[in-house]
């Protein structure tokens, strides 16, 4: 079966992430011999071990569905009367992937190679998971050290007074006096502000203003200390005598006010356990992989990876990553690797002169240049560098080349 198709088919089951992936994997049975069978029963539950559907004569149990939805559906409710509508929701999709189960193991869908690969690795991705978790959990804060960070930083959680306000603003106080009466009168405060407010912010909106904070950021009664004073001052829905600041005259009234409050410890637990256990967790799982990683000899062969790596490239790719690299040694066997792998190839003859560049340019080898310059002119006499191959030889038994062929200190252009 194809990947793409694979995939495909467990996203329609809804198979999809890591603990659905586990369930997928227990319902095909692919464990270790030695690993114990799931246990889907849930002691505690009530009503677990009620049987609530049946594919072929094989039961499905309340509790299996639990497990189901609190493993593959963590979003979902857990518990109360949710929990028990979650589950008869999830029994009709656990009874169509028994199906599918079954259609898998009749067809030999659990045989094909890459579903067993599949399945192999998922178990080894979640098995790494939790244990990555188990690693970190043992460096997790506790809940003493979350509450005393908690008190002692309050003020990290303290959510500021805020009241929120209308206000028209006239330049004459008769006028703002006048105001005041009509609205006290019963008179609707927004149409008053669209009618009369000279502020053109706000009046067109009835002069709803923007919240204030009486140490939060700048606004309007912030700048104007008599106004903070008497929306703090005022009850909510009551209105203001007129006050004077250099803009005018203001009538307020308070919308709705919000006290300073710190928010409860649980609402802003799992921040505080990041924030103070991030950093001790990291140290301690990098220790732990550290210390696992020698207890267990893991072994890097980076001649292996470097020769899978070569093996990936085609002629023209390991030409062009010899040209680039930085060291000569490296380049050679790049050399060498188009040599021997494409020897029909279009870069073979280029390789072969390279080689001799090499050990005579950068590693003063002149040994192995002469044998590398004369099994390219063995090879390719006709061609292009052979001129220069003979250059470099005649050069390395002390005869005078021509002036014009004179080789340089640079390597010699051998693009196409």
């Amino acid at each position: 079966m194809p990947g793409s198709s694979l995939r495909r088919w467990i996203a329609q089951i809804g198979l999809v992430g890591p603990a659905g992936l586990l369930l997928w994997l227990l319902a095909f049975g692919c464990a270790d011999s030695d690993t114990p069978p799931a246990d889907f029963s849930a002691p505690e539950l009530a009503g677990g071990d009620l049987v609530v559907a049946e594919v072929s004569g094989e039961p499905i149990t309340a509790s299996e569905l639990y497990h189901k939805i609190r493993l593959q559906y963590p979003q979902m409710p857990q518990e109360g009367a949710s929990l028990g509508r979650q589950v008869e929701e999830i029994a009709k999709a656990g009874a169509v992937e028994r199906c599918l189960i079954r259609y898998a193991r009749e067809r030999g869908i659990d045989r094909d190679p890459d579903v067993l690969r599949m399945m192999a690795l998922s178990r080894s991705y979640i098995l790494s998971v939790n244990a990555e978790e188990a690693i970190l959990a043992e460096a997790s804060p506790s809940e003493e050290e979350i509450r005393i960070y908690y008190e002692e930083h309050v003020d990290q959680f303290t959510v500021p007074a805020q009241i929120w306000y209308r206000q028209i603003l006239v330049e004459r106080e008769s006028a703002a006096r006048d105001l005041a009466g009509q609205l006290r009168a019963g008179a609707d405060f927004a149409e008053l502000a669209k009618a009369h407010s000279v502020d053109s912010r706000s009046g067109p909106h009835g002069g709803r203003m923007p919240g204030y904070q009486p140490a939060g950021r700048p606004t309007l009664p912030n700048e104007h200390p008599a106004l903070g004073e008497a929306l703090q001052a005022l009850e909510p829905m009551a209105v203001s005598d007129p006050i004077r600041t250099e803009l005018g005259w203001h009538i307020l009234r308070v919308e709705a006010q919000r006290p300073e409050y710190a928010k409860p410890l649980a609402e802003v637990y799992d921040g505080i356990q990041e924030k103070i256990g991030g950093s001790r967790q990291a140290e301690h799982y990098s220790n732990v992989i550290d210390s696992l990683k020698q207890a267990y000899g893991v072994k890097f062969f980076e001649s292996a990876l470097k020769r899978f790596y070569y093996l990936q490239m085609n002629d023209e790719e390991l030409f062009e990553s010899a040209q680039s690299g930085p060291d000569p040694q490296q380049r050679i066997t790049l050399y060498e690797e188009i040599v021997s792998r494409f020897p029909e190839g279009d870069r073979k003859a280029e390789a072969l002169f390279m080689i001799g560049f090499e050990y005579a340019e950068s590693l003063n080898d002149r040994a192995r240049a002469r044998e590398a310059f004369e099994r390219f002119l063995a090879q390719h006499p006709g061609h292009e560098l052979a001129e220069s191959a003979r250059t470099m030889l005649a050069t390395f038994s002390g005869e005078h080349a021509p002036a014009e062929v004179a080789p340089s200190s640079e390597q010699p252009s051998t693009g196409p």
